[in-house]
């Protein structure tokens, strides 16, 4: 990981040419919305054969097999006994957690994300974690989200990712 104070991004993205520099607003929550009165899916922790006979896509499934492999619970949102959202901590401090979450295609804006988001949010809360929302601009879905679950913009940190290339496409 590279910690940069704002203004040196470009002499970071100079060293890493084979990457991509991005900036994510910081949200913490600012206050706590109303809950739902009945949630539309079911919401629970899902366990590894659901995960495993669950329609993912290659990426989500790394994804979710990484927090498995951290052992960070992951909650789901189901949908006719299938799991179809997900959320779960991407890093965990003392006191904050990094809230991830992600929803296969079908099943987007019908409000099974924030269900997951609030049902993980409250889990946290009983062990004295509180949020903390990361979302970059190229994905307004998730900023709109974090509004409505109450969250404000504290901050922006900036994203490194580097791009690998095998060696036998380098030519």
């Amino acid at each position: 990981a590279i910690r940069a104070r704002p203004g040196d991004e470009t002499w970071i993205a100079a060293g890493l040419p084979h990457g991509t520099l991005q900036r994510a607003a910081v949200h913490t929550r600012a206050r706590t919305p109303s809950t739902r009165d009945e949630p539309l899916a079911r919401v629970r922790f899902v366990t590894n054969a659901e995960l495993s006979g669950a329609p993912l896509t290659r990426e989500l499934r790394e994804e979710l097999d990484d927090a498995q492999r951290s052992r960070s619970p992951i909650a789901a949102a189901f949908v006719g006994g299938m799991p179809v959202s997900f959320c779960y901590a991407g890093s965990i401090t003392e006191r904050w957690w990094d809230v991830s979450i992600d929803t296969v295609e079908p099943f987007r804006r019908r409000g099974h994300a924030q269900a997951v988001a609030e049902f993980l949010i409250a889990d946290y809360a009983m062990q004295g974690k509180a949020p903390v929302w990361c979302a970059v601009p190229s994905n307004p879905a998730s900023l709109k989200l974090a509004r409505r679950l109450g969250f404000e913009q504290v901050g922006t940190l900036l994203i490194f990712t580097l791009i690998f290339t095998p060696p036998h496409a380098r030519r």
